[in-house]
């Protein structure tokens, strides 16, 4: 039987990279750009990067296995925490783009070790 994997590696990698959205689109709010004087809304999702990057090898597998009741509490999960960020149109697409920029920037970190 093969092993199966949750869904937690998933959310945190998620709860990343909307914080990060998160601070940039009110970076731009503020003032219509993104400068040094943001690092202050970028610190809640400093915080996340450790938890998001621990085990974000495992992020596949949790896709790969991912059943109906995960992909539900996914999608709940996802309109709870960062639902007003963007339209439900562009969530796929943005969740798509984020796991793939997460897990480009891990293959690369691993590549130095």
């Amino acid at each position: 039987m093969s092993e199966q994997f949750d869904i937690k590696n998933s959310k945190e990698v998620l709860k990343l990279g909307f914080a990060l959205g998160k601070a940039i689109k009110q970076s731009k709010e503020n003032d219509g750009k993104i400068d040094a004087m943001d690092i202050a809304l970028l610190m809640p999702a400093i915080a996340l990067v450790g938890p998001a990057f621990e085990d974000i090898a495992l992020v596949p597998k949790e896709l790969k296995d991912l059943s109906l009741e995960e992909g539900k509490e996914l999608q709940d999960y996802i309109i709870a925490e960062f639902g007003e960020l963007i339209d439900q149109a562009k969530l796929v697409e943005q969740i798509n783009l984020g796991f793939k920029a997460a897990l480009s920037i891990y293959e690369l970190v691993k590549s130095f070790k």
